[in-house]
């Protein structure tokens, strides 16, 4: 009897962890694909996604009493609709690998497309999409 109470919690505690383990496993990774230019990769997408939280990213303070706090908060429904405008979308087949040729050449364009190679702004600033220009938060 007194053996049976011992080896309960163990067991209960061996199926929650399978049981979490089996639901992790399920989990997979998040892949996205650009629709304007499919030959960007991770670097391009890394690029994009840190640009567009940074472009909406506004200064928050709070006060209560004799406290307060300021930090900065990113509006991640601006930021997402900036990552879709420039033409990244979520892939419904994320276990297909990527070709190792290159893709076929885009309707109506007789020139490959130049990658943009604008330097990213000073820290404190960030890169105005519309202007193109770095701007002082």
């Amino acid at each position: 009897m007194r053996r049976e109470k011992l080896l309960r919690p163990k067991v209960s505690r061996l199926a929650i962890s399978l049981g979490a383990l089996v639901l992790l496993s399920a989990c997979g990774e998040t892949h996205y694909l650009n629709r304007l230019h499919p030959e960007h990769g991770q670097t391009d997408f890394d690029r994009d996604w840190y640009e567009c939280r940074r472009e909406n990213t506004q200064p928050a303070a709070t006060v209560a009493g004799a406290y307060g706090s300021a930090k900065m908060v990113v509006d991640d429904g601006m930021a997402m609709q900036c990552f879709r405008a420039r033409g990244w979308y979520q892939d419904s087949q994320p276990s297909r690998q990527p070709s190792s040729s290159t893709p076929p050449p885009r309707q109506g364009t007789s020139q490959p497309t130049k990658k943009d190679t604008t330097p990213a702004c000073d820290f404190g600033m960030y890169r105005n999409s519309a202007t193109g220009q770095c701007v002082k938060f």
